[in-house]
């Protein structure tokens, strides 16, 4: 869905999995590694995927400790990658699990063999419910114009469409989720 970049240092080494239920089958996250950046690197570099934006997300993803980033897991595969970053209400940048009140700004990526399977609804469903994001006050995504697929699952999960966003030749709509 958005285009974003982020991480979870602390997450990194951390057991715990969060699942939420695909039409398919469970997705479980776990935080984004080196180890699971490589398996998202598979698909992630596709020509298919060249419209989510700097190839280098994921290298930022795990240098910056401020956001969470989290690998979806499906059917034994990286087929998503969750990120979630913070602003307060000044627009300065928190950390994402300390910012009580603060606006969660929400990326969802899908490998395009697993779209269609409900990865993405899975995955989004996981920022708005998981305890570790409860203290964020409302969560906003950015779709671009022509993907009718996440518009549809952010408007199925919630989300109220809330504005656009244009930069250069590009067009993203805004949604908002509020708890």
């Amino acid at each position: 869905m958005a285009r974003g970049q982020g991480s979870c240092r602390a997450a990194r080494h951390a057991t715990a999995r969060a699942r939420a239920s695909s039409p398919s089958g469970p997705v479980t996250l776990t935080p984004l590694s080196a180890t699971t950046a490589a398996e998202l690197r598979a698909w992630f570099d596709e020509e298919a995927c060249a419209h989510l934006g700097d190839p280098s997300l994921l290298d930022m993803a795990l240098a910056e400790p401020n956001r969470a980033a989290f690998v979806g897991w499906w059917d034994g595969k990286a087929v998503g990658l969750l990120i979630v970053e913070a602003q307060d209400d000044n627009g300065s940048f928190v950390n994402v699990r300390e910012g009580a009140g603060a606006t969660g700004y929400v990326s969802v990526l899908v490998a395009p063999q697993a779209r269609g399977q409900g990865i993405g609804a899975a995955l989004l469903a996981i920022a708005q419910h998981n305890p570790r994001f409860a203290h964020l006050q409302r969560l906003v995504g950015g779709v671009d114009a022509d993907n009718l697929a996440s518009q549809t699952i952010c408007e199925r999960s919630g989300f109220v469409r809330d504005g656009f966003v244009t930069s250069g030749d590009e067009y993203e709509l805004r949604y908002l989720w509020q708890r």
